[in-house]
């Protein structure tokens, strides 16, 4: 995939939508074109301002003015194919084209000349210019996400959403006039160093625009980057979050490396700044960009393989095959990375583990593609960490399709011919790929020292341990623990004053779906009080707005009047094989809960190994809108099952969930149904916290 030309995908993580462009194209003085419109003055004002803010979030100064300017949705179609066509000529998009389809990642009747100028186009809302040196947005109705989307969103937050992505496009012309991002991003097609650099340039302009949303540095947040690693896991999980979005159909509609590249840049290159920040500040990175880029996908992926524990790619030189292959072009030639063979192997095993961990040995790879007459051949060298990465890689490859003809030449080096060839001519080729030289690198780790850097001092290094360990399974998951953290007390702390202070140009937008307080709250283990009523049958906590109360068929059930915190009631059965538990959680930012199950089924696989979802459902109580999800799982070395239905009331989730044994389950389900039946809302006496959004946003349609 071309590595010049970039976008910001339409689904980002929480939910935020930011449909923008980031373009390479011929060089002018720094002026609108012809066809991009002067931006109306309102427009042009709040710019001013939201230059500030990226200034100040990003922590470097503009150097000189960017032209900002709108342009009509017909002329987007006619830039992204000027754009397409000055990066990738027709040499080059043939190039691009037979390398994806050699490899399988795209249907082999797709011109990918035609189908990526209308899969962009479907994105756009807007694009800085590095060349040209100017900005531009489209112009219309609902803004840069149109009319439609925004009227999914709550009050304000469309128009906070094209204040967001402009932040994400004057950090591009903050880089630019820092880092020249034409010469950065500089390389072939189908390369792994371009797709790193592109990851760097779109992640920090990604991780601007969330500070920017917030209105806190996200690094501050321990654990954040971890957290952020499990959500991005699985990218077309993440577009099905918000499918009513610009571009979200016809994206999720791709192949699935178009799809995923597009999408690696914002999001792992987000995860990865994010820990850039955490080990070394803005210094290192403003030192990624300046002096050392990540040099693979691997290193984006694995961001301490670049930040800590040094692990560059290993160089592998093309042989000259012109005596093994006469009468054969070269149509194209490159390198694939750890992301893409992970992608690769993904869709060729339909397996959504394994991939992952038999491209994680990844030492480094170099491919190439010729063809003569009808015939076209893909010949590829990988070479890997260890023999045990190596065998791990050609196990799966192995498995992918017929047609792969695949050879361990030496422990840690494995060939992959795919094409028709015959025996003689194979086996010359196979010789000629096993003797090409790779250049192992010298893995020298970076001088923090040296740099003026702490190591560590921006992380809450034993929060963060703990995050992953639960996170990879190593650990269960202890509330209780987190919550009284010192790391988490001194995030608190800090996020506290970066709410506080409000340098970042007074964006008072912000304050209608971020609440400050909820932040905060989000950080202690207290829980709202509630009354316990004489008969110990029912709890009311009106703060939160609701009721639970044991029906009367169930009398022989039991309300705890002490709950282990941060559960607010807790009712268990007799003999305590069932509890059914209310737990509130105060969120920062307000969404729709339908949008929120793959957030919600994260949370579970944490808590879960071994995790199976059941069902899932939008479901009504007392008239409120809420969110279902049965699912299956271990914890604590025991096999449960649990249903969770989730409401958004006042600014926080409110959890009412039944756990027991699926066996447990079965004698009991009708019991657990009718306590569940037993939770209703009532009129909450707390309003100060309640978010501005519309009451009828959480009924039904």
């Amino acid at each position: 995939m071309a590595r010049k030309v970039s976008y910001t995908a339409p689904i980002l993580a929480f939910g935020l939508v930011a449909s923008t462009w980031f373009l390479v194209r011929a060089a002018e003085a720094p002026a609108l074109p012809k066809d991009i419109a002067p931006l109306a003055p309102e427009l042009a004002k709040k710019i001013e301002e939201l230059k500030r803010a990226a200034e100040d979030y990003r922590g470097l100064p503009f150097k000189e003015p960017v032209p900002c300017g709108s342009f009509e949705r017909e002329v987007l179609k006619k830039k992204m194919l000027e754009a397409i066509q000055e990066e990738l000529p027709p040499q080059k998009m043939a190039g691009l084209e037979a390398g994806l389809k050699a490899f399988g990642l795209i249907p082999q009747d797709m011109v990918l000349s035609k189908y990526l100028p209308d899969l962009l186009a479907s994105q756009v809302g807007g694009f800085y210019d590095p060349k040209r040196k100017y900005l531009a947005i489209l112009n219309g109705a609902g803004g840069m996400l149109g009319q439609a989307a925004k009227d999914q969103l709550p009050p304000g937050m469309g128009d906070r959403m094209d204040e967001v992505a402009l932040v994400h496009e004057l950090t591009h012309a903050i880089q630019d006039q820092h880092f020249d991002l034409e010469k950065f991003e500089a390389g072939e097609p189908l390369s792994d160093q371009g797709a790193a650099r592109t990851a760097l340039i779109e992640g920090d302009a990604t991780l601007v625009m969330y500070d920017f949303f917030s209105k806190m540095r996200l690094e501050s947040l321990p654990g954040v980057d971890t957290l952020m690693n499990q959500l991005f896991k699985d990218p077309k999980q993440i577009l099905s979050m918000l499918p009513d979005m610009p571009g979200s159909k016809e994206l999720a509609a791709a192949p699935a490396w178009l799809r995923d590249n597009l999408l690696f840049s914002y999001l792992q290159g987000f995860s990865f700044c994010i820990s850039v920040r955490k080990v070394g500040g803005q210094k290192l990175l403003d030192y990624a960009f300046s002096k050392d880029p990540p040099r693979s996908t691997e290193q984006i992926l694995h961001p301490e393989k670049w930040h800590t524990q040094r692990d560059d790619p290993t160089v592998i030189a093309w042989p000259d095959l012109s005596l093994e292959l006469p009468g054969y072009k070269k149509l194209c030639e490159g390198t694939l990375g750890e992301q893409s063979i992970k992608i690769l192997l993904r869709e060729g095993l339909k397996d959504k583990e394994l991939p992952a961990t038999s491209a994680a040995g990844w030492g480094g790879d170099r491919f190439a593609v010729y063809a003569k007459d009808q015939n076209s051949i893909l010949l590829w060298i990988t070479e890997w960490d260890s023999t045990q990465a190596s065998r791990a890689f050609k196990d799966a490859a192995t498995a992918l399709a017929p047609g792969w003809n695949i050879a361990s030449p030496s422990p840690t080096r494995v060939v992959v011919i795919r094409g028709r060839l015959e025996p003689e001519e194979l086996a010359r080729v196979g010789a000629k790929l096993a003797e090409a030289k790779a250049q192992a690198p010298e893995n020298k780790n970076i001088d923090l020292a040296a740099l003026g850097i702490a190591r560590g001092e921006n992380q809450g290094g034993g929060m963060l341990k703990a995050l992953e360990g639960i996170l990879e399974g190593k650990e269960e998951l202890d509330f209780a623990k987190l919550l009284n953290d010192p790391d988490i007390q001194k995030a608190a702390a800090q996020i506290a004053t970066q709410l506080g202070d409000d340098k970042a140009g007074g964006q008072d937008a912000g304050q209608a779906q971020v609440n400050p307080q909820k932040l905060l709250e989000m950080f202690s283990q207290k829980q709202p009080p509630g009354q316990l009523s004489a008969d110990g049958l029912s709890y009311t906590n009106e703060k939160l707005g609701f009721k639970m109360a044991i029906p009367a068929a169930q009398k022989d059930w039991r309300i705890e009047p002490k709950p282990p915190a941060p559960v607010s009631v807790l009712i268990s059965s007799p003999g305590n094989s069932v509890q059914v538990s209310v737990v509130s959680q105060p969120l920062p930012i307000a969404l729709p809960i339908e949008n929120m199950g793959p957030m919600l089924e994260m949370g579970q696989k944490m808590a879960m190994q071994n995790y199976k979802k059941l069902s899932q459902s939008v479901i009504q109580t007392s008239g409120r809108k809420g969110l279902e999800l049965q699912c299956e799982g271990d914890n604590a070395g025991q096999h449960l099952r649990s249903t969770g239905r989730f409401y958004i009331v006042n600014g926080s989730m409110i959890a009412l969930s039944a756990v027991t044994s699926p066996e447990d389950w079965a004698k009991n389900e009708k019991a657990i149904n009718e306590v569940l039946g037993g939770f209703s809302f009532i009129e909450a006496k707390d309003e100060q916290a309640k978010p501005p959004e519309k009451k009828e946003a959480l009924k039904e349609e």
